[in-house]
């Protein structure tokens, strides 16, 4: 919670409040550029992504919020030959 608002994913170090908006978010354009406006104030960027597009492409969601936070991703699967999965590249495992 952030000033009284509920946000779905924040990381305070990174600055970025995901959004997953459902279509509520088409009647309440208002309230949301409102909580927007305030969170830009704290510094904080909000990404916004429908659930639509966790659904279908959730590897294009974590792409855009990784490249929100300066995160580079790497495909760990595919790096074993697998179909693939991104995982930040530092911060995890040894040596992370």
């Amino acid at each position: 919670m952030i000033r009284g608002f509920v946000v779905d994913v924040c990381c305070h170090s990174a600055r970025p409040v995901v959004e997953v908006d459902g279509g509520v978010h088409a009647a309440q354009c208002e309230y949301d550029a409102a909580r927007d406006d305030l969170m830009a104030h704290l510094g904080l960027r909000v990404l916004r992504v429908t659930n639509d597009d966790v659904q279908d492409d959730l590897a294009g969601v974590l792409a855009r919020i990784s490249r929100s936070a300066g995160i580079e991703l790497v495909d760990a699967d595919a790096e074993r030959g697998g179909a693939g999965s991104p995982l930040p590249a530092t911060g995890r495992g040894p040596g992370g």
